[in-house]
């Protein structure tokens, strides 16, 4: 399961993110608690969504239900190998606005990837 989302880059840090739902279209609470799973670059602060929502690395260490021995690439092919074929469909449930700054940030990165 997951959620929906925008992310609003015009907003101040911290108020950047809109959670509309979770993504079966049931309610999202701000005051409950969701075990959510991140994979290591993340989990260790990569990109500053931790900071920019306020939770601090200790925070962050405090709230670890569990971790894995290996990186989530490891399990991934490890399950796509024992599975064989799989036809993955995205959710496609979370947007940046405004759109415009977001396909400027996407065209850049695209060509930073792989060239002009």
């Amino acid at each position: 399961m997951g959620i929906r989302y925008t992310v609003d880059v015009t907003k101040p840090a911290g108020a950047r993110v809109n959670i509309t739902s979770l993504s079966d279209g049931s309610p999202f609470s701000y005051s409950a608690s969701y075990a959510v799973a991140v994979n290591s670059y993340r989990a260790n602060g990569g990109g500053g969504h931790f900071p920019a929502a306020g939770i601090t690395g200790k925070e962050l260490e405090r709230r670890i239900v569990t971790a894995t021995e290996r990186d989530l690439r490891h399990y991934m092919t490890e399950w796509i190998r024992k599975k064989g074929t799989i036809s993955p469909v995205p959710l496609s449930q979370w947007q940046i606005v405004p759109a415009e700054w977001a396909a400027g940030a996407k065209k850049r990165e695209m060509r930073m990837l792989f060239g002009d």
